[in-house]
This record gives C-alpha cells, structure tokens and sequence, in this order.
C-alpha cells in the first residue's frame, strides 16, 4: 500500500478517504472540520451524519464525500490532549479505527493547537 505525506488543502485532495478530526456529536464546527463540511456541502453532510453520532472518543465513522474530491469522509472524535497515557491510547484508537475504514486515507498532522496534541503523540511507546 502507497504512504505518503503531503502539505496541502485536505479539501482539495483526490483521494478514497480524508479523516475529519471533528467532535463526538458529529456536527460541523470550525477549523479543517469546518472547511470539510463547507468543501462536501454542509447540508447533505449533516444529513448523512444524522443518526450516526454522538461516537465515543476514539472512535470513527464514514460518509461520501460528496462535493469533495475525495470518495469518503472519515470522521473521528479525538481526545484533549494533557500528555497522559488514557488520552496517547484513545489518539492511538482514532489512527487505528480511522485506518481500519477504508484502503486508503489522508489524514491531517496537526499541529499544537488549541487539542495540545501531535499526530506522532499516538504511536508513542513508553520504554519501561
């Protein structure tokens, strides 16, 4: 399977799968989750998500990406971020379960932000 990591506008990517690191109720909110659902067409996402959430943090579900180049919208909950290990395992889940979805999947690298999280945060091993 082809990896690779790009810079670019997620919403402009032709892709099977982007990965939208939104909110447990699935509804749209600002950031790069705001700019997908805007980019697929607001309406017909919230439309597709309605009865899907709210989801446990970890978790993923998917949606067409309707307007988007992309196929498939896969979106996941992820927790705050304080540098415990709980919240390192339920980042590890959202990679995890996001991954599991499809065959192939764009996910954004965030930068710190308000989450104080990083993407490699969630493959981190503790060496005992």
């Amino acid at each position: 399977m082809p990896f690779f990591i790009s810079r670019d506008d997620i919403t402009t990517l032709k892709t099977d799968a982007i990965v939208n690191a939104g909110n447990r109720e699935l509804r749209m909110g600002g950031g790069v989750c705001g700019a997908i659902f805007k980019a697929a067409g607001a309406e017909e996402m919230e439309r597709a998500l309605q009865g899907l959430g709210p989801i446990s943090i970890g978790d993923a579900v998917a949606t067409p990406g309707f307007a988007l180049p992309a196929r498939y919208v896969i979106h996941t909950a992820g927790p705050i971020y304080h540098g415990r290990k709980e919240e390192r395992d339920l980042l590890a889940s959202c990679y995890r379960n996001s991954l599991l979805l499809p065959a192939f999947t764009a996910i954004p690298w965030r930068k710190r932000s308000r989450w104080h999280w990083m993407p490699s945060s969630a493959f981190w091993k503790p060496t005992t």
